[in-house]
């Protein structure tokens, strides 16, 4: 049963949040690329569609945030089973459907503790990748200065 919790959690408060912490990152982004983007995958995050983020970023094969990307699910899914086995969460119920907004998702899995596990998971990642994502954009910003700054082959 700890792994149908933890992969309920995971899902619900990972695989979704997820989507919508890159969006919130570039949403507020100084970047004008990335804002557009966020505003771009709002509505998709919402519903756990990950991919105009994964690969508009790109997250993909990205350094800057392979931590984030590779570390954080594992820190959830450690979390999520202690705190399943504590009892500050319950065992996942119900069924997962991909594709459900967020909060209703959590609410189906583990009722109001199970939403606010989710949420504490998505704040405690968003402030935890923060760092990563700020390096990242800094580089960004640090790339399209050069770019336009270089003398194209028309000149």
């Amino acid at each position: 049963a700890a792994k149908e919790t933890t992969m309920a959690y995971r899902d619900v408060g990972l695989g979704m949040s997820d989507c919508l912490i890159y969006t919130a990152y570039c949403l507020t982004s100084k970047q004008e690329r990335f804002r557009e983007l966020g505003k771009l995958s709002l509505i998709p995050s919402v519903f756990g569609v990950s991919e105009p983020t994964k690969f508009g970023i790109p997250l993909v094969l990205n350094p800057y945030l392979f931590i984030p990307q590779v570390f954080f699910p594992l820190l959830g899914n450690i979390l999520t089973v202690l705190a399943t086995q504590i009892g500050i969460i319950p065992r996942a119920h119900g069924t997962f459907m991909w594709g459900m907004p967020f909060p209703i998702a959590a609410f189906m899995q583990g009722g109001v503790r199970g939403v606010l596990w989710a949420i504490a998971l998505t704040v405690i990642f968003f402030f935890l990748g923060l760092p990563f994502w700020k390096i990242f954009e800094k580089k960004a910003i640090e790339t399209e200065k050069v770019g336009k700054e270089a003398p194209t082959t028309r000149d």
